[in-house]
């Protein structure tokens, strides 16, 4: 009748949580059930980096990057306690040591770029030592990675420069551009 009213609401089953800015991108910590988050405040012009405990569903710390600097391209290395972080302006990416039990502790070294990097990867090729052991137990004492022409046993961080239509290719373990 005239004056009534009715009111409805729905439940999403999405629970959102604040991590004090906009979270441009998120990824999972390997072999643990935590994500990183990078975001970005724009009111402090500040960059953090969240570590968010997956089955807490409550952030476990962060650590800030250089005022100005944003974060926006997130990439694990060999380990859990190896992440690269992209910067969306800069043209630089942060080479962080990673502490998940007490983030505020990580540290980071910066990697110059030619530009701002839109996409980044860690590629590695290391020996297996399931394989060297059964080629052991076999009696091959050949280096299984003796392929003439083929570098084995690399850390690299593959990343592409805005705008320059290339794939740089940067050796962790010599600290310098391929």
């Amino acid at each position: 009748t005239r004056g009534d009213r009715f009111e409805f609401s729905t439940r999403t089953g999405l629970i959102e949580h604040d991590l004090g800015g906009i979270v441009l991108a998120l990824t999972r910590v390997p072999d643990h059930d935590l994500a990183v988050a990078a975001v970005w405040n724009s009111d402090t012009e500040q960059g953090s980096v969240v570590v968010w405990d997956l089955v807490e569903s409550a952030e476990r710390g962060r650590f800030d990057l250089p005022v100005g600097a944003q974060p926006w391209k997130l990439s694990f290395g060999a380990s859990a306690a190896e992440l690269y972080i992209a910067d969306a302006h800069a043209p630089r990416i942060f080479q962080t040591l990673l502490f998940i039990d007490t983030p505020s502790d990580s540290s980071f070294t910066e990697i110059e770029t030619d530009a701002p990097i839109v996409a980044m990867a860690y590629a590695q090729d290391a020996p297996d030592p399931d394989l060297l052991d059964a080629q052991a137990e076999l009696g091959d004492t050949g280096d299984i990675y003796d392929t003439p022409g083929i570098e084995r046993d690399y850390h690299h961080l593959c990343a592409t420069p805005a705008g320059l239509n290339r794939v740089d290719v940067n050796d962790l373990d010599a600290g310098a551009w391929l």
